[in-house]
Order: structure tokens, then C-alpha cells, then sequence
């Protein structure tokens, strides 16, 4: 094998992990090391050898060699010739051939290091001893890779990850570094999936302490504080839920919470500015803010004009009643004369009849002097009456959709019967998105 500096013959580095009793070569293996840096040491036959020895090492693990790396030790000549020599035993899956040479080198870091990984190999991986040598030497790159390796192994994932965060701050420009995120990838996201599809299922409760357990591993993943802020609107704590939201910024995934949230709490003014608060253009926005405008003005305005909302095939009272009483501004339109209806006598929209009849919105029989308030309506009748108050308010017509045609973000279709709650959303849509 050529040292470092010359690779065109050099192979690539591919790390082995041993599974079920054999070293594979580790192309499936969740860390795939990078080639290998230079090792400083005494003399230039010392800095060949102890190259040799770390490719050897790295071609065979999924672990750095315990000759590379920041933090690794000096040797002496003699102790890299025999801890290569354990590596070659190792390479050959000889277990004992390979703790025999290891053996013969001199107590140091190094020859710890790589009788754990030895052991490793052949029963449970030794966690108490490598997080003994990573406190013993805690810039010891390989050391930290390593305990992350085995804590992973033995189901200890906070360990695992603590460890991988801590050798990608000490070698940030090896292949490990990548560990720490596939450990949060796997253990954090892998936990707010799991708790995402509970939580579909109706197990709130166990879906949250799913997400408590991924935000003990990474307090500060925004997915799971999310995910969390979802699940306590669910189990009827909106102030916690308001909490962790309040925390995460203003982007549009955080404004629709909250403004959701504060809908649930019947808080309309503040849902209003928060959904008018979101940047044109976001999904669902407009939508939202007409439905909780509407809800907003129905908290003020009287019964009838309420109970007509509400009404699933509108008579013509009813019509009079949602058109005039959301747009209040209709009473101080000029012209016309108060008509005399003789059939409208005692109803509770009277007022709201007498405005629309007044300005031209709604149509009368002048010479009997009836309005027939209990007559349906039909969606033809409707579209003429938005269009005409439009034209007085000197607002933009809504855009109506063709017969039979489905409604879509463009057009408004009517159908016949036609509800209150359909006149409503046309009216609010015609109107400025507002604000109280």
C-alpha cells in the first residue's frame, strides 16, 4: 500500500464492520471513512508506519485507526511496529492472534483504544471502558468515534450521540463528522415519525411522549418542538403550546399554529392578525381570515342576521339580512326613498329589508307594496344583489363561476339551494382582508 501522497495507487478507503461474527467490507456501513491524514511522529520511517497502520485499520473498521486523528498519541517505533502487527491479525479476523500483539506494545492510549475495538468484535462492546478513555483523554478523536460506535450498538442513544457530536468538534473534516447527524436523522427524526402516525391514530398522550423522548436527545430540533406544539393543541393545552411557538420565529409554518391555536381559544382578534400576518400567497391564508373575519362580525351582529348566516337554503329575508347586516356601510348609502312593505310588518329583518330595498341591492313589488321575505332564493337572484352592492360600494365584483362549474381559488359557484354561509363568504370576498 503507497503512503499518503501518491493516489494513483492508493485504494480507496473502505471501512469493514464486523457483523454477525465476519469484517465486511462496510460500503452499506452507516459511516464510510474518507482517506486518511498524515500521522505526525518521530521521523519520517515512524510517520510511513504509522500511515500504514491507520489505512490498515480503516480499511477493515468502521472506526478510525487509533493511530490517526487529532488527539492521537506518539508512538515509539517499536509500539507502532507491533500494534500494526494486531491490526494484521485483526484484518484476518484472528481476535486472539491480534489481543496477543497488542499486548506487546507499551500501556498507551493507542493500544487501549485498539484492544476495545478488538473486544468489540467479539462480545458486547465495552461502553464503560471507552467512555473511561474518552474522560481520561478527551481530545482523542478515534476514542470518541469509537464509544459513539459502541453505544450505538448497545441501544445507548444519547451516549452514541453525544459522542459523535463530540469527535465531529474535534475532526470536523473527517467522514465521522457526518455521524452526529445520521444519529439525529435516525434516533430524533425516526422518533417524530413514529409519533406523528401514533398521533393520527387518535394517541395523543403516547405520540407526545414520543416527541419528549427525541427532544431529550436534541432539545433544540424544530421539527419535534413543532410536532410538540401540535400535540399539546390537541390534548387542550394551548398557553403550553402558544409557549413553544412563540419560541421558534415568525415563518409561516409557526404564524398558521399559532393563528390555528388562537381560533381554538375563540381569540378572533388575535387569529386575524395572525393569518393577516402571513405573506400573500400562502396557502389557505385568504380563505382563513374571511372565515374568522365572518366569525368575528357574527359575534356582533344581532340573532337574525346570525341565525340567517347559518341557514342552510335562504329566503329572501335572509338574503337582505346577511348582505346589509356584514356590510353595515349599506344604511349611510344615499338615494332612494324608504319603501312601504305590508309584508315585512313585525319580521326582524325589516330594518335590513328596507336598506336593501332602498338602494337598488334587492327588488320589490312597489305597487302591491310586497317584498315576499319567505320566498327562496335562487343563485341568480344572489349573484345580481353582491354585484349591485359591489357597484354602490365601489368594491370588485366577485369573479362567478360558470354554470354547474366547481368553485375553484378564481371564481365563486353558487348552488341552489343557496346557504347563508355561501352569500357570506361571497360578500367577504369582495371586501378588503381587515384587521380589528
Amino acid at each position: 500500500m503507497k503512503i499518503e501522497g501518491d493516489r494513483r495507487t492508493r485504494p480507496d478507503d473502505r471501512s469493514l464492520i464486523r457483523r454477525g461474527g465476519r469484517w465486511r467490507r462496510g460500503s452499506s456501513s452507516p459511516i464510510s471513512p474518507r482517506p486518511l491524514l498524515p500521522v505526525v511522529c518521530r521521523g519520517a520511517v515512524l510517520a510511513a508506519l504509522a500511515l500504514a497502520v491507520a489505512s490498515a485499520v480503516a480499511a477493515q473498521l468502521a472506526l478510525p485507526s487509533p493511530l490517526e486523528g487529532p488527539g492521537r498519541p506518539e508512538l515509539k517505533r517499536r509500539d507502532a511496529k507491533r500494534l500494526a502487527k494486531a491490526v494484521t491479525k485483526l484484518e484476518d479476523d484472528d481476535l486472539a492472534a491480534a489481543s496477543a500483539a497488542a499486548a506487546k506494545a507499551s500501556d498507551t492510549p493507542a493500544r487501549e483504544l485498539l484492544e476495545l475495538q478488538i473486544a468489540m468484535a467479539a462480545e458486547e462492546p465495552p461502553v464503560p471502558e471507552l467512555e473511561q478513555l474518552c474522560a481520561g483523554h478527551p481530545d482523542y478523536a478515534a476514542a470518541w468515534v469509537t464509544l459513539s460506535e459502541a453505544a450505538a450498538r448497545s441501544g445507548l442513544e444519547s451516549t452514541a450521540l453525544d459522542a459523535a457530536r463530540r469527535s465531529a468538534e474535534l475532526w470536523p473534516e473527517s467522514t465521522w463528522a457526518q455521524r452526529a447527524g445520521e444519529l439525529e436523522r435516525r434516533y430524533v427524526d425516526g422518533r417524530i415519525t413514529q409519533a406523528q402516525a401514533i398521533a393520527a391514530e387518535g394517541q395523543a398522550e403516547a405520540a407526545l411522549e414520543i416527541v419528549e423522548g427525541a427532544l431529550a436527545l436534541d432539545p433544540s430540533d424544530r421539527n419535534a418542538l413543532l410536532t410538540k406544539a401540535d400535540l399539546l393543541g390537541e390534548l387542550g393545552r394551548p398557553d403550553d403550546a402558544e409557549a413553544i411557538l412563540r419560541t421558534l420565529g415568525d415563518d409561516p409554518d409557526v404564524l398558521i399554529r399559532r393563528a390555528r391555536l388562537a381560533e381554538s381559544q375563540h381569540d378572533l382578534a388575535a387569529a386575524m392578525a395572525l393569518w393577516g400576518a402571513l405573506p400573500a400567497g400562502v396557502a389557505g391564508r385568504e380563505e382563513s381570515l374571511r372565515r374568522v373575519q365572518l366569525e368575528w362580525r357574527r359575534q356582533n351582529l344581532p340573532d337574525h342576521v346570525q341565525a340567517a348566516i347559518a341557514d342552510e337554503s335562504l329566503d329572501r329575508a335572509g338574503l337582505a339580512a346577511v348582505l346589509v347586516g356584514l356590510v353595515p356601510e349599506t344604511h349611510a348609502i344615499g338615494g332612494g326613498q324608504v319603501p312601504v312593505l305590508s309584508d315585512i310588518v313585525g319580521l326582524d329583518a325589516q330594518r335590513e329589508i328596507l336598506t336593501a330595498v332602498r338602494i337598488g341591492v334587492m327588488q320589490a313589488d312597489l305597487l302591491e307594496h310586497r317584498f315576499y321575505p319567505r320566498r327562496t332564493v335562487e343563485p341568480s337572484e344572489v349573484r345580481r344583489a353582491v354585484d349591485k352592492l359591489c357597484s354602490l360600494l365601489d368594491r370588485k365584483s366577485p369573479q362567478w363561476c360558470a354554470e354547474e362549474a366547481p368553485e375553484t381559488a378564481e371564481c365563486i359557484a353558487l348552488e341552489s339551494p343557496v346557504s347563508g354561509a355561501a352569500v357570506a363568504n361571497a360578500v367577504l370576498r369582495t371586501a378588503p382582508l381587515e384587521v380589528p
